[in-house]
């Protein structure tokens, strides 16, 4: 008797389908225990509800993010539309230090802030942590809304020329433009700050994001915090909810979707000047950092036994961003195909994304302690480094499949519709269709995962087991004694590794903007 087996590219198929959503599942099953455990179990038993302190929670968090939502994107617009809107010289390398600036990670940032200034003298103010999350995150906003002018349609500013000047244009034409890019900066670093609590606990600022990571720690309770986390998590899935709303009506608009760039703004002779002296504000606090951190390395007697020392810290964090990474990347593809080219999935994979991205950190912790903290397999994984890579999928699975579905929504569907009718299998598709459209934007998300999984703080400090700390682990827990030369050297390493992902990621930057310039200017010599 023959037994008849699918086809090859069947089995693929299935199994490409089947991955991602265990994936899904896997990740997004962490928030939902914890939020379903708070609903379930009664508060009163932890904790009981307390108005008063959830409104003084609110109102500073409302002022954290606020402030370092309004000083990001004031300096980024200015920036962006000096660097991506003018002739300004030295405007590459002054594009790449910005980047290898937003690849720091808070916690480096916020360590070699207190090598130069002691924490008690910049007092437990949620203005002055708002200015520095604002500072932290201005380089990523100054790219966003640089790549936002750099996209506007050039057709109105050239219309709008004709009756006014560059500055008038600039106000009645670009900027309103880029409102999307401003809200899309808002979004994101909303969601970077009311989600992180480096400086928050460095400064002892209670905001919601705090108030979870201290809660927990005073005595592994889960319950009150996680209602803590509620409001938070409310916002967030408003904002990103908006955000839906808006691309469905409005849609997408990049480089890509440009037949010819923006006009660029002279400057004439000044535009030296100011090259100068951008490429000197970029490069000159991470100079200023390093040669802080230096400092208090001190001297150069057994620095080869500290680094040695500090090494398998460097090797567990490689490691663990490594696999978190390729776990990650394994489902971003798969859900981000599922997200723009189907239907009947689609909803539900839109709520599961949305609920990992509106779940702060310590929260997603919480509830990989409270799903895996278990007798049997459950513990085995609980107690070994996999629950470290869990809460890596459980923070960037979302990101990800963000990262990715520009790049799938590029692909025309006449090439899929094509291939298939020329006979070619499922396998086939992939491989002639969408793996060569892909490769490189695969190549841009993975570094970019690899850089967030590196430098992720807010969930790792919860569920690291003992024997297998991180760098981010080790360093947030050394900054509460101060900079002393153990974490002033393992912040210059962690410099270093960051650097290592920066260069291949700006090379891969730079290759894409030359192709799309050279393919512009070709399309514009036919026409």
């Amino acid at each position: 008797m023959r037994v008849l087996l699918p086809p090859t590219s069947s089995l693929f198929s299935a199994a490409a389908s089947l991955l991602p959503a265990t994936l899904l599942l896997l990740a997004v099953s962490a928030p939902l225990f914890a939020i379903i455990e708070a609903v379930v179990r009664s508060p009163s038993v932890e904790q009981p509800f307390d108005l008063a302190r959830w409104l003084r929670l609110l109102w500073t968090t409302v002022i954290v993010t606020g402030t370092a939502i309004i000083l990001s994107m004031l300096i980024g617009t200015t920036l962006g539309l000096l660097l991506f809107r003018t002739n300004v010289a030295a405007h590459r390398l002054t594009l790449a230090l910005l980047l290898l600036a937003a690849c720091l990670p808070t916690y480096v940032v916020a360590i070699g802030l207190l090598a130069l200034i002691a924490a008690y003298d910049l007092g437990n103010s949620p203005w002055v942590c708002g200015v520095l999350y604002g500072l932290t995150y201005t380089p990523l906003a100054t790219l966003v809304l640089g790549s936002v002018f750099r996209s506007a349609d050039p057709t109105f500013e050239d219309l709008a020329r004709l009756d006014a000047h560059w500055p008038r244009v600039l106000r009645c034409v670009t900027l309103p433009q880029a409102l999307w890019g401003h809200s899309v900066v808002a979004l994101l670093v909303f969601w970077l700050v009311a989600t992180d609590y480096t400086f928050t606990d460095l400064l002892i600022v209670r905001t919601f994001a705090e108030e979870v990571y201290t809660q927990f720690r005073l005595d592994y309770r889960r319950v009150a915090p996680v209602l803590t986390g509620v409001p938070v998590f409310l916002a967030l899935t408003a904002a990103l909810l908006a955000a839906q709303f808006r691309f469905r009506f409005v849609g997408e608009q990049t480089l890509e979707t440009l037949a010819n760039p923006p006009r660029m703004l002279p400057l004439g002779h000044t535009r030296y000047w100011l090259g100068l002296l951008l490429a000197t504000a970029a490069i000159g606090p991470l100079i200023v950092i390093c040669q802080a951190l230096f400092a208090r390395v001190a001297t150069f007697d057994g620095l080869d036994e500290s680094i040695v020392a500090l090494l398998p810290d460097l090797r567990r964090s490689g490691v663990a961003a490594l696999l978190g990474t390729g776990l990650t990347m394994l489902g971003s593809a798969g859900l981000a195909w599922a997200l723009v080219r189907t239907r009947r999935l689609r909803w539900l994979v839109a709520f599961g994304v949305l609920i990992l991205l509106a779940t702060p950190a310590p929260v997603a912790g919480i509830g990989l302690i409270g799903l895996w903290n278990r007798p049997g397999w459950l513990g085995v994984v609980y107690d070994s480094p996999g629950i470290i890579v869990l809460g890596y999928l459980s923070r960037f699975l979302a990101v990800g499949t963000l990262l990715l579905m520009p790049a799938v929504r590029r692909v025309p569907r006449e090439l899929d519709w094509a291939a298939r009718l020329d006979g070619c299998s499922w396998v086939g598709t992939q491989r002639y269709v969408y793996w060569p459209t892909l490769c490189v934007p695969l190549a841009l998300a993975g570094l970019v995962l690899l850089i967030l999984c590196f430098g992720e703080l807010g969930t790792t400090v919860l569920v690291a087991p003992p024997g297998w700390s991180t760098v981010s682990v080790r360093a947030f827990t050394l900054l509460h004694f101060g900079v002393y030369r153990d974490l002033a050297l393992l912040t210059l390493l962690a410099i270093a590794c960051i650097v290592l992902l920066w260069a291949p990621l700006g090379a891969l930057l730079y290759r894409r903007d030359r192709s799309h310039a050279r393919s512009t200017e070709s399309t514009s010599r036919r026409t």
